[in-house]
């Protein structure tokens, strides 16, 4: 039995400014246990802000839009990666799961849902 975990950037939020300046990442998390992924996959999505304070396509740091490849972007956000809650939540849901006499999902599983706005 073992846990996999992996991340996908599935958006970037940007400042309207023409400029296409990245504010928010937006990343899914995808766990499952290797034993039964169809029944243990959970996934989660959040996001991680991004400095934006005094970018501007004149400062040094300034990378076009249109030249981001996805390790620039990870790199942003590699610090924040090491909150382990997202982790530790799908664990112990597939820990649960795995664990439970029967086959019914838990009461209690908790995922993140658009406003309906």
């Amino acid at each position: 039995m073992s846990i996999i975990h992996s991340t996908s950037i599935t958006n970037l939020e940007v400042i309207d400014t023409g400029y296409n300046i990245v504010s928010k990442i937006v990343v899914k998390w995808t766990s499952y246990d290797d034993t039964d992924p169809q029944k243990t996959t959970i996934e989660s999505v959040d996001k991680y802000e991004v400095e934006t304070h005094n970018v501007s396509p004149d400062s040094d740091e300034f990378i076009p839009f249109k030249e981001l490849t996805e390790e620039i972007v990870r790199g942003w956000i590699s610090d924040q990666f090491n909150d382990k809650s997202i982790i530790q939540n799908h664990e112990h849901w597939i820990d649960s799961l795995l664990n439970q006499s029967d086959n019914s999902q838990p009461t209690w599983t908790i995922f993140s849902k658009d406003v309906p706005w």
